[in-house]
């Protein structure tokens, strides 16, 4: 007879419980908890994160100089 041994955790009370299951990796409030670090797909998502941030503030900003251009070259319609 073999016996295996199993982690397994529990929640919840006598009639209702739940099984937790393994993870290799979750995100947390923007934290990311790893098993096993790897400081490569950290610095990775760091990057990406910052490039979506860059990426809007750009758009952002070209939307405004548009609007800018717009109002100081054409002449205004009805005002002497």
């Amino acid at each position: 007879m073999k016996i295996i041994v199993v982690d397994m955790y529990l929640l919840g009370d006598d009639s209702n419980k739940a099984a937790l299951t393994r993870v290799t990796s979750m995100k947390d409030l923007g934290v990311i908890f790893d098993s096993k670090p790897k400081s490569e797909e950290k610095i990775n998502n760091k990057i990406n994160k910052a490039s979506a941030i860059l990426r809007i503030f750009f758009e952002i900003l070209n939307h405004w100089i548009h609007i800018l251009l717009l109002c100081y070259t054409k002449p205004s319609l009805g005002v002497n």
